[in-house]
């Protein structure tokens, strides 16, 4: 999990300006944990 969490940092670093697509990601990460 932590192979997924340091992606997601590196990919919402690039996408910042977009916070609405930041929103999404961060749903769908929590949504991740939630399943596991």
């Amino acid at each position: 999990m932590g192979s997924a969490v340091f992606h997601f940092t590196s990919f919402a670093s690039l996408d910042w300006p977009s916070r609405n697509y930041f929103t999404n990601i961060y749903i769908f990460l929590i949504v991740i944990f939630r399943g596991t």
